[in-house]
């Protein structure tokens, strides 16, 4: 198992806990993860626009006429030389068809980091949120998928990068269990 990898089940677990309310384990998962050596390495915007371009089988120079900008600069964006202002991200987003949140960098490179994550999601109140629980849920189940064979690593890899929450989505379902009340 890749690094990659098994920082993605630590973090995986370390928010199962979480949600579960198992304080007495997340000591285990501490210990676990202090075995591992830290990630080194942050997944860029630019590396994320470049691989889900090709992914989609799309052309720089595609992706840049519609976004108004030179396909040079956005071959700048994907090597990390420039950063796209977000106006220019959310355009690049919208041609490769995910929100623009997949883009955006997380320094998620120490398990201090992501647990300093949860508390800023958890500051938003979204952990209350049903909207969140159940994307959670659906997470550990594309997950359990993932792991049995019946989803593929693209399929899987497809499935993170188009997954849009979006506050009207949130506003609806909120309606709908007042309604149902």
């Amino acid at each position: 198992m890749s690094k990659v990898e098994q920082y993605t089940e630590m973090l995986k677990e370390l928010l199962f806990l979480f949600q579960s309310g198992q304080d007495e384990c997340i000591d285990k998962l501490i210990q676990s993860w202090n075995e591992l050596d830290v990630m080194q390495s942050v997944i860029t915007t630019g590396t994320k626009i470049r691989d889900i371009r090709q992914f989609r089988d799309k052309t720089r120079l595609g992706i840049a006429d519609k976004c108004d900008v030179t396909r040079a600069a956005l071959g700048h964006y994907e090597r990390g030389k420039r950063f796209p202002d977000e106006a220019t991200l959310a355009k690049i987003a919208d041609q490769l068809d995910v929100p623009p949140a997949t883009l955006q960098e997380r320094h998620l490179s120490s398990l201090d980091d992501c647990i300093h994550a949860l508390f800023e999601i958890e500051d938003t109140g979204a952990f209350h949120s049903h909207l969140f629980q159940d994307v959670l849920a659906l997470w550990k189940v594309k997950r359990e998928q993932l792991a049995a064979g019946e989803l593929t690593q693209e399929e899987y890899q497809k499935w993170k990068w188009e997954l849009r929450i979006t506050q009207e989505s949130e506003r609806r379902k909120n309606d709908h269990e007042n309604n149902a009340e």
